[in-house]
């Protein structure tokens, strides 16, 4: 090491030479052990460059941002925040390396934080000292805050995550995608229910940034809440002649039932569906989707008799070969989706474990729609069959 620091200083005192020069030196001169992420070697070697003196204005600012980069890579979080502090004062340091210089103090403010340090300050705060006219910096504070407040389940992290996000709305989408993945996680930190952290995220489905989340953290299910339904025209299937248009049905919230004669599920699932559907009456208007196939299409009209179902119940006709149940992104049934009255998907995988949570959660998310409160607690749980996946025609009796 000693050999290391005397060619670095006789580096130094080549005329002309740049930080990056000297950087590169550096770089040329350690061990390969000593530039792995952890060594302090990087940032000790850098600091005997600044120590000998003799460097000019520019090439000594930009060997101290260097050095407290480098030591935020070692780990060490102190050295680089008095660095990084030091910047902030300097007048002749410009824009750029001012806004090098808040990003490393907030990065050295979050290693100290995780270290445990105490009186580590507020980051949001220190930037501003830093008179700084990119916004970046500031979101990233924020975003540090969050991460912080995320690790020790605040709900506050859900407000600096938004603090973030405001900051970074006119810069490119790529910049928010990390702060909005961060702000499902927290989130789900902060107890929220799936269905709002999905509403959330849906609701900003016009930032390019929240699209691309989505994209990543929803089903292709989910992803359909909030969108128009799907167009469906089926012929009916419970002895009624004809054909049933969805479409027909808007003005009131519609419940699609996705199920089979032959899934031991849905067989558990329709009386309790039978009883929620007469205890709401006019509120909630029901069909159900058949994916029986040619052998046991016929079942049909005897298993509406048998549960006492009184929707209309339509389908191809063809198993899991439907296209009702692609279109809607069905891959086990039971499966219910909730349609608002104006036509758009509401609420997905509403079956519960039990077929009590099943109908709280249909109910649930009905007075969502109509903007009443949660619904009333389901009884004790009694454990259904799990649900058939597709394909599952090796499955019918």
């Amino acid at each position: 090491m000693r050999r290391v620091l005397a060619g670095l200083l006789l580096a130094a005192s080549l005329a002309g030479a740049t930080a990056d020069d000297l950087l590169a030196q550096i770089a040329a001169g350690l061990p390969a052990e000593e530039q792995e992420r952890g060594s302090p070697a990087r940032a000790k070697a850098i600091a005997a460059l600044v120590a000998k003196g003799g460097l000019d204005a520019d090439t000594l600012l930009d060997l101290r941002l260097a050095e407290a980069e480098a030591w935020i890579e070692a780990g060490d979080g102190t050295a680089a925040a008095r660095l990084a502090t030091a910047m902030a004062g300097e007048a002749d340091a410009g824009a750029e390396r001012r806004e090098r210089a808040a990003l490393a103090w907030v990065a050295a403010w979050a290693l100290r934080a995780r270290s445990g340090e105490e009186g580590v300050g507020d980051p949001e705060a220190a930037v501003a000292a830093f008179r700084l006219r990119s916004r970046r910096p500031a979101a990233r504070a924020a975003t540090a805050v969050g991460e912080r407040l995320m690790a020790e389940r605040k709900p506050e992290a859900v407000a600096a995550c938004d603090r973030a996000l405001a900051l970074l709305a006119d810069q490119p989408p790529e910049e928010r995608v990390p702060v909005y993945a961060l702000r499902l996680l927290a989130m789900e930190a902060a107890g929220e229910k799936p269905e709002a952290v999905q509403a959330w995220l849906q609701s900003r489905s016009g930032d390019p940034a929240a699209a691309t989340v989505a994209e990543s953290a929803l089903t292709p299910g989910q992803r359909l809440v909030g969108l128009e339904a799907p167009r469906v025209v089926a012929k009916r299937l419970d002895g009624v002649a004809g054909t049933l248009d969805l479409a027909t049905l808007r003005g009131k919230p519609l419940l699609v039932d996705f199920f089979a004669t032959w899934c031991k599920p849905c067989e558990a699932i329709a009386p309790a569906l039978v009883q929620l559907r007469r205890r709401l009456g006019a509120r909630l208007q029901v069909v159900g989707v058949s994916l029986d196939t040619p052998e046991t299409v016929a079942r049909i009209p005897a298993f509406v008799a048998r549960h006492g179902i009184d929707w209309p119940v339509i389908g191809d006709g063809v198993g899991w070969d439907s296209e009702i149940d692609d279109a809607f992104h069905v891959g086990a049934i039971p499966a219910l989706v909730l349609i608002d009255a104006a036509g758009k998907v509401a609420a997905i995988d509403l079956v519960g474990d039990s077929v009590e949570a099943t109908a709280a959660n249909v109910e649930r998310a009905l007075q969502a729609l109509e903007g009443g409160g949660p619904a009333a607690g389901a009884s004790a749980p009694a454990t259904r069959p799990a649900p058939v996946p597709a394909p599952a025609q090796e499955l019918i009796p």
